[in-house]
This record gives structure tokens, C-alpha cells and sequence, in this order.
């Protein structure tokens, strides 16, 4: 599928090797991700956080095959939400209903927790292809997406973790500036230099309209005001879905010839549409006869 610019990855430590961070600038996936899902404001919001946490936990895949995926099952109108990324830095994301709109907060913000939901689980899933992938779940504590994955790395993996997502929709309804920055403590280091860290940091301004005032080196400054920082690497990141005709046929041909035959009784043509990207897929009767020829030679 067609990509836009690349969105930007850094990573990196402070001079004191006690905090590393990784910092995405993912305008242009959310952006992405909102033309394809036609995206409400405070759906754009949601979905636009979640593939900037998938793009962050990405980068610490390795393999070739290596894959995260990240799902919210909250109890707000928003349904269930689906990031995915690679070891490639690429992304993909799907939410059950992207054409709901909420109110927003006394604050003006939008109201990502109401939308996502205060209560549910969160779950990450890592596969390594091994046998079995390695999968972990949260439960959601506030809906609002940041809160809910530190409360993860907090419990589940026991690393002091500062978390911040943001997206900024402009008025005509794109994407005027997201991205994420994780901080964490390295092992050794004391609960006082990470209050003085958390202390530092929320005392800045909101991180959206950071994103889209100041560069990513001018906003690490900030955060790291301290402190001086070093950038060790710097990556692309792009939504990309890879979906294919033939893994779609390998799909169907996998249902069933009984379930085959009944989409050839019902339909003209079946048409098969990704979830993630939109692409869609129109099969024939003839096309699924085959398929059931094929699936009976197998077996």
C-alpha cells in the first residue's frame, strides 16, 4: 500500500546512563491511519496513541519475523482497538468503531478515557516465532492510553517508566502533530532521581502542543532539562499493512469447504476487505470452486 513520509524514531540515553528514552514522531502514520478508518477527532486520538506505543515497544524487536501486537478492550463505545508492528518499524492499526464522537472534557482536551473506556484489559503480545508468542495482560486504569501502559511496565515488567502519548487535531480535522516519549530507569537507580525526573517533567507544558511548536532534539531538552542527553539511533517508521491476494486466499481456502460453499450459494462475488488497510478482495464463484478442488487434492 501507498506510504506517506516517514514518521521518525530516537533513541538514546542521558549522559549519566540512569534514564533511556525512545521518542517516535508518528504525524504522518496517525495521518495515515485517519484516512484510511475515517477517523472521529476523539477516535483519531485513540488510535493515533496506540500505534505511537506500538511504534515505541517496536523498536525493541529484533528477528526478521518479529512482531507486537497491542490491543485495548475497554468498556466505552470505541470497542476494541488493534495495533501491530514489526522489527521493520512499520505499523498497522484497526478500531471497531472509528465513527464514534464523544464530547469533549471540562478541559476542552478530548476525552480519550470516556471513548476507550475506564475499566478493561490491555494486552501485549509478542512473537518471536517460537512456539508459543509471549503474551501479558493489564487491566486498564484510566482509558486514556499512557496511564495504561506505565501501569503495564510498572506491574508487569517492574521497570519505573515515564510515559507520554499525544495527538493534536488541527481544525480541518487531520493530524496536526503526535508522537510518544518513554523514559525509563536503568537498573540502580534510586526512587528520589526518578521523583526528581517525573517532577521535572510534569511541569511542562502539554506534549501536543510541544509536538507541534518544537523540534524532537528541542523537546528532549526540556525533558531533560537536568540533564544533558545522547541520541544513539535514529530509524523511519511508516503505517504499512501487508496484506496480500495471496494471503487472503490462503484465508479462505483455510475456512472450510462447507463454509466456502455457502459464500458460493449466497454471493456473486465475495468480496474480502482488511480491516487494517481497506484493500479489498473480490473472489468469483468460480474462484471458490477452486479453492474447494484445491482444499479436496490436499486432502
Amino acid at each position: 500500500m501507498k506510504e506517506l513520509n516517514m514518521s521518525r524514531i530516537i533513541r538514546g540515553f542521558d549522559r549519566s546512563l540512569r534514564f533511556r528514552f525512545i521518542f517516535a514522531q508518528t504525524k504522518e502514520i496517525v495521518e495515515e491511519a485517519r484516512i484510511i478508518h475515517q477517523t472521529s477527532t476523539t477516535a483519531t486520538a485513540a488510535i493515533g496513541r496506540l500505534l505511537t506505543q506500538a511504534v515505541i515497544m517496536g523498536t525493541e524487536l529484533k528477528g526478521d519475523k518479529d512482531s507486537l501486537t497491542l490491543t485495548l478492550q475497554g468498556n466505552g463505545p470505541a470497542g476494541k482497538l488493534i495495533a501491530v508492528a514489526d522489527s521493520h518499524h512499520h505499523v498497522k492499526g484497526y478500531l471497531e468503531h472509528p465513527e464514534i464522537e464523544i464530547p469533549s472534557r471540562e478541559d476542552h482536551k478530548l476525552d480519550v478515557g470516556a471513548f476507550i473506556g475506564h475499566q478493561g484489559v490491555l494486552s501485549v503480545v509478542r512473537d518471536y516465532g517460537l512456539k508459543e508468542p509471549y503474551q501479558a495482560k493489564s487491566p486498564i486504569v484510566s482509558g486514556e492510553i499512557a496511564e495504561d501502559f506505565a501501569y503495564y511496565y510498572a506491574n508487569s515488567e517492574q521497570i519505573p517508566t515515564f510515559l507520554v502519548l499525544g495527538v493534536l487535531v488541527d481544525t480541518d480535522y487531520s493530524v496536526k502533530a503526535a508522537g510518544g516519549l518513554l523514559i525509563q530507569a536503568m537498573p540502580g537507580v534510586k526512587d528520589e532521581e526518578f521523583s526528581d525526573l517525573e517532577e521535572c517533567v510534569h511541569n511542562l507544558p502539554g506534549f501536543s502542543n510541544l509536538l507541534a511548536d518544537l523540534s524532537m532534539e528541542d523537546i528532549l531538552s526540556r525533558y531533560f532539562a537536568k540533564m544533558d542527553f545522547e541520541v544513539l539511533a535514529e530509524d523511519g517508521a511508516s503505517y504499512h499493512c501487508d496484506c496480500s491476494e495471496e494471503k487472503v486466499r490462503r484465508a479462505l481456502k483455510s475456512i472450510g469447504n462447507d463454509e466456502l460453499k455457502s459464500l458460493q450459494e449466497e454471493n456473486e462475488n465475495t468480496e474480502v476487505v482488511c480491516e487494517f488497510c481497506n484493500t479489498k478482495y473480490s473472489y468469483t464463484k468460480e474462484d471458490l470452486q477452486t479453492f474447494m478442488e484445491e482444499r479436496g487434492t490436499k486432502e
